[in-house]
């Protein structure tokens, strides 16, 4: 789990992002106004959901660490803009195209590819 606070002159928003740990894919996120408890647990949610994992299988990790790449390099107008620019990175950079060493230099989505049972 990351969480992150980003301006727009609509003011801040905050995203919580679940990173998955063995591929480093995001598998989903949560953006609101707010930086309250039911941030993480919508993003937590979808991302549960979405995986599906058997019970008792799932282990949650916060990373206190940051990251900026492309949100913290542009000014954002509007939340909406914000918001696709996220949904732009993840689904068409992050996971697809940003290789990582922890994945032998595979991108998230490729790895889980190539490590497919």
């Amino acid at each position: 789990m990351d969480i992150t606070e980003h301006r727009t002159d609509q003011g801040k928003v905050y995203l919580a992002a679940v990173v998955d740990a063995w591929s480093r894919r995001v598998v989903d996120r949560s953006m609101a106004d707010h930086i309250r408890a039911e941030l993480v647990a919508d993003a937590l949610q979808m991302a549960t959901w979405r995986r599906r994992p058997p019970k008792g299988q799932t282990i949650a990790h916060s990373d206190h660490g940051a990251q900026g790449e492309l949100l913290d390099q542009r000014h954002w107008h509007t939340r909406d803009q914000l918001a696709l620019a996220v949904f732009d990175w993840i689904e068409t950079w992050y996971n697809p195209k940003r290789r990582h060493s922890y994945c032998n230099g595979l991108s998230p989505l490729d790895y889980e590819t190539a490590t497919a049972k």
